[in-house]
């Protein structure tokens, strides 16, 4: 008797961690007293090279992107010899270049104090633009990346707001 009962509560202790579980779609990173929760509707964790930074993929792609945008937090902060390109904000740097022939790529970092964040995102290029985009250009002067800030703000801008608001 004893037996039976206890597979009944086995079941019904399953049945009730299982709807909890269902009922969770988020990805969830704490870092340093923050925990970051990402819907997997939205975003897929992607494989991380290092222990101290954390991947993930966005689902969605823009009309304005070659790829989906990946975000990597980097859970430690962010040192001087990252604050490099574009200081944006008081926070924030931005820098682009070519990797991809034909698509102009920007990454922006973002200073969270204990940790940070960087996103890489690669644009289609939108004409005229003050560069050739058909050779591999890693390094791009600081005015060739203020006048593609520029041409590029509006996607930047999202880019900003998505890295502030959910990281």
């Amino acid at each position: 008797m004893f037996y039976q009962n206890g597979c009944v509560i086995y079941i019904i202790l399953t049945a009730v961690f299982s709807s909890v579980a269902l009922a969770n779609d988020n990805l969830s990173l704490a870092v340093h007293g923050k925990v970051i929760e990402l819907s997997q509707d939205n975003w897929t964790k992607a494989k991380d090279s290092t222990n101290f930074a954390k991947n993930y993929s966005e689902r969605k792609k823009y009309r304005w992107q070659q790829y989906p945008r990946m975000v990597t937090v980097y859970l430690n902060p962010l040192s001087d010899d990252r604050r490099i390109g574009l200081k944006i904000s008081d926070s924030e740097y931005l820098e682009f270049f070519v990797v991809n022939p034909g698509f102009i790529t920007a990454q922006t970092r973002v200073d969270k104090g204990r940790y940070w964040v960087l996103c890489r995102e690669t644009f289609k290029p939108k004409i005229p633009l003050p560069i050739d985009v058909l050779r591999n250009q890693p390094y791009l002067s600081k005015d060739i990346n203020q006048k593609l800030w520029k041409r590029y703000q509006i996607e930047i801008d999202e880019t900003r707001l998505l890295l502030n608001s959910k990281f």
